[in-house]
């Protein structure tokens, strides 16, 4: 099988340094990275930018960073949008963003639906510099302790509720429930 395998491997180009050469690992939207965030209990890092071609240069620095081994795994990653207006409306929900900053390390709330600042910086930074932000934004992150049962119920209770992308149509039934959301038909027990 391993024969088998190096024949194949050989058949393909690899990069030489893949961290060099992926991409930044972006969530869809700000918002959603703010929960997604929260849902993993990590920081969320974001890049701020105020057009296509900075965003491009801010996401190829910031890459080579979150690959490298000091930070993979420790950060989800979301970008604002390049529209000044748009932006605007996405950082809304981030508590302490300032004018100007092109990365920002935040800590969700326990619902994911603000942050509070943890650390940023301008875009003019050498990549040591920045590491030295990311990672102490990373450390000043402290994960919230959630419970699924107990993290709904306290929600419903603050009268939180997540609008999902696509359109919840069937509130209340979960896998394995059937009609009308009680047990699945036959008495429940298989």
């Amino acid at each position: 099988m391993a024969k088998d395998m190096e024949r194949l491997a050989r058949k393909y180009k690899g990069i030489k340094d893949a961290t060099k050469a992926a991409p930044l690992p972006l969530v869809k939207t700000l918002r959603l990275g703010i929960n997604m965030a929260s849902c993993d209990s990590v920081p969320l890092v974001i890049v701020n930018a105020s057009s296509p071609k900075e965003r491009a240069a801010l996401e190829k620095k910031l890459a080579a960073l979150a690959w490298s081994d000091a930070l993979i795994g420790r950060a989800v990653y979301a970008a604002a949008s390049t529209s000044s207006s748009k932006r605007k409306k996405d950082l809304k929900p981030v508590k302490g963003a300032k004018q100007g900053s092109a990365f920002l390390v935040v800590q969700p709330d326990r619902y994911g639906l603000t942050a509070s600042v943890l650390a940023q910086i301008g875009a003019d930074v050498s990549p040591k510099e920045l590491l030295a932000v990311l990672e102490r934004g990373i450390a000043k992150h402290r994960a919230i302790d959630k419970s699924r049962r107990d993290h709904v119920r306290q929600g419903k209770r603050d009268g939180v509720n997540w609008e999902t992308e696509i359109p919840v149509t069937d509130p209340g039934k979960g896998p394995g429930k059937g009609p009308g959301g009680g047990p699945p038909p036959g008495g429940g027990r298989r």
